[in-house]
């Protein structure tokens, strides 16, 4: 024992576990909502919606407010500071976390990436759940033990509300700069997804020497960038997507070509991946752009089909693609999982199914 401060060797091992539980889960609280805040909000605010459980609007609510109270909770908690509330606060956000992540994995949704630490890359719900479970023991000697390692030790010295407060500032104000100081000159510029801009798209050019055509209001010209040939790039919620759909049939007459019809929505990255792998293969998006139409319909999984599509087989997953006839028959149903490869689509593949639906084939 140490006679001058009555503490054992078991009072400074306590005090050093619960030490190192708060510094460990604050700690990486703070990381965490670093990596988020100093990110564009829509990208959070796409993995929140992978969740299945709220819509766009209260999902990049949720994305600019809860990492500065991730980071605000985790330095609180990393100081011992006001540890029992910040301590609860945290415990509650990761059961909350949990549950989430629960559901997600129980409901099979294809969520690729969890949000946790911003939301790039990948993860697994299974590893993500276990994480947080270790997390949660860590917590406990964090908030049982150790009080003598905390600022709540200072702080109770000098009970004063403005000690109170100066203390929560200079806590919390460095942690609030890390995002800041992660992303020189600002955070970088948001990846916007076309749905989200309210898109009128221009009709198509006439082709020189070819009789002119009726102009199809909503109707995108080919695109000068892709070679795509689409009515609304990108996946608009709230767009009339019978109105696209029936569009896309008369373009389609006209241009002797089939209309493509792509289900899925801006939350979903295997969507992104698809667009990213269209884009970056110009022999795919110019054979695209000579045999269909394409028409992206919104589809959340989270309730029944749009009407526009609600005659159709029920997609498997997201993204899923139909092929229309002129007639608007459908003429396939197709997963999109076999052409997959990797983290991305298999060229071959994917060539190879739609050959079966080109030109070439009538």
């Amino acid at each position: 024992m140490n006679k001058g401060n009555g503490m054992t060797e078991g009072d400074r091992t306590k005090d050093l576990a619960g030490l190192l539980g708060r510094l460990v889960v604050g700690g990486l609280f703070v990381y965490a909502g670093a990596l988020k805040a100093a990110a564009p909000a829509e990208e959070f605010a796409r993995a929140i919606e992978s969740y299945r459980v709220i819509g766009p609007v209260p999902a990049l609510l949720a994305a600019c407010v809860v990492p500065w109270v991730e980071i605000c909770a985790g330095a609180l908690l990393a100081a011992g500071l006001f540890t029992r509330y910040s301590g609860l606060f945290t415990a509650a956000m990761l059961f909350f976390f949990e549950v989430l992540l629960g559901q997600a994995w129980l409901r099979n949704l294809p969520v690729t990436h969890c949000g946790c630490f911003g939301a790039q890359g990948s993860s697994s719900l299974p590893r993500e759940f276990a994480q947080n479970l270790v997390l949660l023991g860590l917590l406990w000697p964090g908030l049982k033990l150790g009080g003598r390692l905390t600022a709540d030790a200072v702080r109770a010295r000098h009970p004063s509300r403005k000690f109170a407060w100066a203390a929560v500032l200079a806590v919390c104000l460095p942690a609030l700069a890390l995002p800041f100081l992660m992303a020189p000159g600002g955070a970088r510029k948001a990846e916007l997804p076309p749905a989200v801009v309210n898109h009128e798209p221009a009709p198509p050019a006439a082709r020189k020497g070819a009789p002119a055509k009726p102009r199809v209001k909503n109707a995108q010209a080919r695109s000068q960038a892709t070679g795509l040939f689409e009515v609304n790039p990108g996946y608009g919620q709230g767009r009339d997507a019978a109105r696209d759909i029936k569009t896309a049939l008369a373009l389609a007459r006209g241009e002797n070509k089939r209309v493509l019809v792509k289900v899925g929505g801006y939350w979903c990255e295997w969507c992104r991946r698809l667009d990213r792998f269209i884009g970056e293969n110009g022999a795919l998006a110019a054979y695209l752009g000579d045999n269909f139409v394409i028409v992206n319909v919104y589809y959340d999984f989270s309730g029944v089909l749009p009407p526009a599509i609600a005659g159709y087989p029920k997609p498997a997953g997201s993204p899923h693609i139909y092929i229309l006839g002129p007639d608007g028959a459908v003429l396939e149903s197709k997963d999109t999982v076999p052409l997959e490869a990797g983290s991305g689509y298999d060229l071959e593949k994917f060539m190879a199914f739609l050959a079966q639906w080109g030109r070439k084939s009538r």
